[in-house]
């Protein structure tokens, strides 16, 4: 199978891996998201039923605060809170029986329902389902519980009202109290003056007893004392006229003992007698208007007002008779004397006004404050009962709330509990199919990195053996895919090499070979030309001796011209060797421009490597796609974890505000049992459902931090969620730094591909030097082939010139000058041919030391 195909076939698998995932998390969303609604369809009646436990609480700090109000102007303001918190607690009741979108809810209670800014739209309840039964027995709690109100109201307007009228007759009795208590203390005061020129009178009498009047002036003071006294008597208007004449009577007594006491003053026996006289009707006097005085009763009348304010603050029952019977005690031993005594002891007048005007009518007004308390008494245990009667409706009222409000919260932590185990499920299912898609990605990419790394680095291997020379090596792996391709191209180019430089080896050694022929040719051609030097100097030698030596001339003529052509045709033979190794470098050349093209073969081999790993990088881009697409998928999935954390945050918050309104519960509750506190033994009633009231709240508030519990656990959950989300999201990401390593491993490869580009162009460029070193060695046997060709023809016109000696030798005379000059002239060809010869000779050993250079760096390759 083809790796593109192996890793497009990957990409799918993932690819649908991902989709999977994104199905199931699709899938758990919707789940999810659907028990959570199921579940958030339960918070319009959580928010209904703790309004309406709010309403009853309200209702009951309202009944507390209407029954600590004593202002019955101000108990209508409360009276309008009660009708509001009671029509509110109606509507919400209809709301559940009829629904908010009903028309005869629309039509009865929109506006009222307009007001409370409820957030849900409610839908009626079934009237087969215990919700509804439990808001219709709320309903008939509430009717009945609001008219035991009203009647407990009504009768705390009646106690208020008889109230104020005990507490208004309590004020109306301060005044005529006051009047005859300042009418008392008026006649205690003018009595109470009439004692002080008494006083003066005795204590004058008394020092003109012991010392006597020498200058007179004692008696004129006691007479201006009694005086005084006499008119402090007679013009008194507070004591009666009997009063008075009784007074009188005795100040004179006194005055008629103070008279005999004055004629008896210098008789000593007398005096002392007369003086005692005095004393006791002095004390008589003082004891008659100290009896006048009227400090005792106003004593008497300040113990009945303080008495009767104790009677009005006292709240024990026993307590207040008793203060009641002390007061009337006191009152009818006051009564008696202000309506006998009084008015005759008195002014009539003056005191028969007093005791008409203001004693009645003050024993009457306490009379009425009595009877207004004890009326008040019985309205307080009349409303003592009937606030009992309320207290155990509203008791009613309140279980029947927390019944109808448990079952609501009941139906909600079920909800919660079903979409907690779906979580779960769902969770654990995702868990295992991410699990599932990272182990076949690991798997996979293991799978696709191995199959192309490992023989990416035997085509490295490969390549490095190459490199160095070594061309005996083969792979010998076969595949079907992009690698077998490579092993193949790299195969075909070992053996193209291998081929070419054969070939080329060959054609060094042939081109070694043709140049020692052509060196050992033109050593001969050499050693030839020197022996006809050598022959022409005999020549020019022998010019001298023609005549004797004509017939050893002619013989060496001839063996000359045999030379000659035997030299001629040597040197044609070196001609045609020339020509034939001429053909050689041709074919060497050929060979070249073929191993030239294996060498582009190779290169075409290594760019389509290059090509390839080009494509597998791209591959392997794609699989970098892929996995950020399941990275993508993995974080929509933790996406949706976090959602259901901040939705149990939201449900945590709903857990919140049941706890605050417990707590306010709980407030109020101890505000009640403390304003209960204060009433006494009137507010034990209050104190007991402050109580209740309490309890309740802490019930509520145990259930809130039990929901809290829940949903911390909820929170915690998903934060768990969110942490595997996160490994997920690691996985994927260790997934993805393993597709990174695997196209550096691509990348790797490429860089060796370009090595062995350019491996292969170092080759290329060697044999274009081979191919231009073989281009000169042809140029330099051409050259040595002309100069072959003009040996050829210099010896053909040595041999002409020779024959032509021959045939003149008869006239050797007349022509010694003419070969002479032929000597010389082949003296300087034989020279100019040795320079020739040495020349090639030089080109030959060049050309040889080219070869066996060319040889040796191809010994450098195992063939």
């Amino acid at each position: 199978m083809q790796i593109k195909t192996k890793i497009s076939l990957g990409f799918i698998v993932l690819t649908l891996a991902a989709l999977a995932i994104g199905v199931i998390a699709i899938y758990a969303f919707w789940e999810i998201n659907t028990s959570l609604e199921e579940a958030q369809s339960y918070n319009p009646l959580l928010l209904v039923t703790s309004r309406l436990k709010d309403l009853i609480s309200q209702n009951n700090s309202l009944i507390s605060s209407y029954f600590r109000e004593e202002d019955v102007e101000n108990l209508n303001q409360i009276e309008k809170s009660f009708t509001e918190v009671n029509n509110r607690f109606l509507v919400y009741l209809e709301a559940l029986r009829l629904g908010t979108e009903s028309e005869d809810f629309q039509k009865w209670h929109y506006g009222l329902w307009e007001k409370e800014n409820f957030p849900y739209a409610l839908s009626p309840l079934p009237e087969d389902s215990p919700l509804f039964q439990e808001v219709q027995e709320l309903k008939s709690l509430q009717v009945n519980y609001q008219a035991r109100v009203n009647m407990v109201k009504t009768l705390w307007k009646q106690y208020l009202t008889t109230q104020k009228e005990r507490n208004q007759k309590s004020l109306e009795m301060d005044e005529p109290y006051q009047i005859v208590v300042q009418f008392t203390q008026l006649v205690d005061d003018s009595i109470k003056q009439l004692m002080n020129p008494l006083d003066s009178t005795y204590y004058l009498l008394f020092r003109y007893a012991v010392n006597g009047d020498p200058d007179g002036r004692l008696g004129e003071n006691i007479n201006a004392y009694f005086a005084s006294l006499r008119r402090g008597i007679e013009d008194s208007q507070v004591l009666s006229e009997e009063s008075k004449k009784s007074i009188t009577a005795q100040v004179e007594d006194l005055a008629g003992k103070w008279e005999e006491l004055e004629k008896v003053l210098f008789t000593e026996a007398e005096k002392d007698d007369k003086f005692m006289e005095v004393y006791r009707s002095y004390s008589r006097l003082k004891t008659t208007i100290e009896g006048l005085r009227l400090d005792n009763w106003i004593k008497l009348m300040s113990d009945i007002n303080q008495n009767q304010k104790n009677y009005l603050l006292a709240s024990d029952p026993v307590e207040k008779e008793a203060i009641k019977k002390k007061v009337n005690g006191l009152m009818d031993t006051l009564g008696q004397f202000l309506e006998g005594d009084f008015l005759k002891i008195y002014a009539t007048n003056t005191a028969q006004v007093v005791v008409n005007d203001r004693w009645k009518p003050f024993r009457n007004l306490w009379q009425e404050v009595v009877k207004g308390d004890e009326q008040l008494r019985g309205l307080n245990e009349t409303i003592q009962t009937s606030l009992s009667d309320v207290w155990d409706v509203g008791e009613d009222l309140s279980q029947a709330m927390e019944t109808m409000n448990q079952e609501v919260l009941s139906s909600f932590d079920q909800a919660l509990l079903r979409a907690r185990e779906l979580q779960n499920r769902l969770s654990q299912i995702l868990y295992i199919v991410i699990g599932v898609v990272i182990v076949f990605s690991l798997i996979m990419g293991t799978t696709l990195s191995r199959s192309i790394t490992r023989p990416i680095q035997e085509s490295v291997a490969f390549a490095e053996v190459l490199a160095e020379g070594d061309l005996t090596q083969e792979i010998t792996k076969k595949r079907k895919d992009e690698m077998g391709k490579l092993f193949a191209s790299l195969n075909q180019a070992s053996s193209s090499l291998r081929r070419f430089l054969q070939e080329v080896r060959e054609g060094a050694d042939k081109i070694i070979s043709s140049l020692d022929a052509l060196q050992h040719t033109s050593r001969e051609i050499r050693e030839a030309g020197e022996q006809i030097a050598q022959t022409v100097s005999q020549v020019a030698r022998g010019s001298e001796e023609q005549s004797q030596n004509l017939t050893e001339v002619s013989n060496h003529m001839e063996s000359l011209v045999e030379e000659v052509k035997e030299m001629a045709k040597r040197l044609k033979e070196q001609a045609d060797k020339a020509r034939q190794t001429l053909q050689e470098t041709d074919k060497v050349i050929e060979s070249l421009e073929v191993t030239g093209g294996n060498i582009e073969r190779v290169k075409g081999a290594a760019s389509s490597a290059f090509q390839a790993t080009e494509e597998g990088e791209k591959t392997l881009e794609e699989v970098v796609e892929a996995m950020g697409r399941i990275k993508d998928s993995v974080f929509s999935v933790g996406e949706v974890v976090k959602n259901l954390g901040v939705s149990s945050q939201e449900i945590g918050s709903i857990t919140d505000l049941i706890t605050g309104i417990a707590e306010e519960t709980n407030l109020l509750a101890l505000n009640a049992a403390i304003e209960a506190a204060r009433a006494g033994d009137a507010g034990r009633g209050f104190a007991v459902v402050a109580d209740e009231v309490r309890k309740l709240a802490e019930e509520s508030a145990h259930a809130a931090q039990r929901i809290a519990h829940l949903i911390s656990e909820i929170q915690k959950e998903a934060e768990r969620a969110v942490r595997s989300m996160t490994e997920s999201q690691t996985h994927v990401e260790g997934g993805s730094e393993a597709v990174d390593k695997a196209r550096e491993a691509f990348q790797d490869i490429h860089e060796a591909n370009q090595v062995v580009t350019q491996e292969a162009d170092n080759i290329s460029l060697s044999f274009q030097v081979v191919e231009e070193a073989s281009q000169h060695i042809i140029q330099l046997v051409r050259e040595v082939n002309d100069i072959a060709k003009e040996s050829e023809e210099g010896t053909g016109r040595i041999v002409e010139r020779a024959e032509e000696v021959f045939t003149r030798l008869s006239s050797v005379a007349s022509i010694s000058e003419e070969n002479a000059a032929a000597a010389e002239e082949v003296a300087a060809s034989s020279q100019e041919q040795n320079a020739a010869l040495q020349e090639v000779d030089v080109t030959i050993q060049e050309l040889g030391k080219m070869a066996e250079g060319l040889k040796e760096n191809l010994g450098q390759f195992k063939i």
